[in-house]
C-alpha cells in the first residue's frame, strides 16, 4: 500500500481522550482495542487514497486534534514522512486543477 496518505502515533502516549478522538473519526465503529493494537504495532491509524481530497482534509483535521491533545503523531504520504504544509499544498493543487477543469468545461460548453 504505497499510494496512500496516513497518520501514525509515534509514541505509545495515547490518552483516553486521544482514543475518543480517533473513535470519532470512525464514527465510533472501531473498537478501543483495535485502535490500541494499531498504535502498538506502529500501523497507520487512518489512511486514505493519495487523490482523496476529503480523506486528506479529514486526516489533517485528525492530526490537528491529536497534536492539540499532546499526542505525538506523524503524517505519511507514499510511506514516507510528510508535513501538514506538503499536504495542504497538495490539496491546493487539487483545488486549482478542479477549477481549471471546470473553466475548460465551461469554455467548451460555450463553443
Amino acid at each position: 500500500m504505497n499510494s496512500i496518505v496516513g497518520i501514525k502515533i509515534i509514541e505509545n502516549n495515547i490518552t483516553p481522550n486521544g482514543i475518543m478522538i480517533i473513535r470519532e473519526y470512525y464514527n465510533n465503529e472501531k473498537s478501543i482495542s483495535d485502535i490500541k493494537e494499531l498504535i502498538e504495532s506502529n500501523d497507520y491509524i487512518v489512511v486514505c487514497d493519495y487523490i482523496d481530497k476529503t480523506g486528506i482534509e479529514r486526516i489533517l483535521e485528525l492530526y490537528s486534534k491529536l497534536s492539540n491533545e499532546g499526542i505525538k503523531c506523524e503524517l505519511y504520504e507514499h510511506d514516507a514522512k510528510t508535513t501538514t504544509e506538503f499536504l495542504n499544498n497538495l490539496l491546493e493543487s487539487y483545488r486549482q486543477t478542479e477549477k481549471e477543469v471546470e473553466e475548460e468545461m465551461d469554455w467548451e460548453a460555450e463553443e
